[in-house]
Formats: C-alpha cells, structure tokens, sequence
C-alpha cells in the first residue's frame, strides 16, 4: 500500500496548482507559524511524526512524503532521515 504523507502544511511557495491547504511560512514568520499550528493541533510535533513513521514502516508501507514542503522544517528532515533506516529506498518517495 502507498501512503502519501504530508509532513507539513507550511511551505515558502504560493503554488496556484497547489492542492494542500497549507499556509505561507518566510524566514521571518516560520518559528511561528509552527509554534501556532502545533498548539492548535494542527501539526503534529517531532515524536508524533516518528510515532506515525513506526507504524507505517512496521507495516511495511511505500511513503511519499509530500507537504506543504515536506522539508521546509529541520526536522522533517529528521523524520525522513529515520525513514531511511526503517525502509528500503525502494519505499520512500519526496514529493
């Protein structure tokens, strides 16, 4: 099975393709912009979203990981850096 994850809904674009209702984040407002949404329950903190990858890499699911901009946090990048040692490359895709 596939799973297209969006890590994030923040991103530095403003896509007019974009099909995520994510919201605009810059240098100046991501700190933020983060901090708001995980208060909100918006976004999920760092140990949610390893929580989440355990359970998809135990049950051996393909992940895209999409956003937002799946990297535009440090750590998203941690998330996908652990997703490289629970899966083989075959199953992770960024979108």
């Amino acid at each position: 099975m596939d799973v297209i994850w969006n890590l994030t809904r923040a991103c530095p674009w403003d896509c007019a393709i974009c099909c995520v209702s994510g919201f605009h984040v810059c240098n100046t407002t991501e700190h933020i912009i983060q901090s708001a949404q995980k208060e909100k329950g918006k976004e999920l903190t760092l140990a949610e979203k390893l929580t989440v990858l355990k359970i998809l890499a135990d049950k051996d699911f393909e992940i895209d990981f999409s956003g937002g901009d799946p990297l535009y946090y440090d750590e998203d990048f941690r998330v996908v850096e652990q997703a490289t040692r629970w899966l083989p490359a075959e199953k992770l895709v960024l979108v």
